[in-house]
């Protein structure tokens, strides 16, 4: 259950980044 809450959000963080490199 951890793995996948970790994993969504490094997945969330790296669309919230590259929006913000756009």
């Amino acid at each position: 259950m951890e793995q996948i809450y970790r994993s969504q959000l490094a997945s969330y963080t790296c669309i919230v980044k590259f929006n913000e490199f756009l």
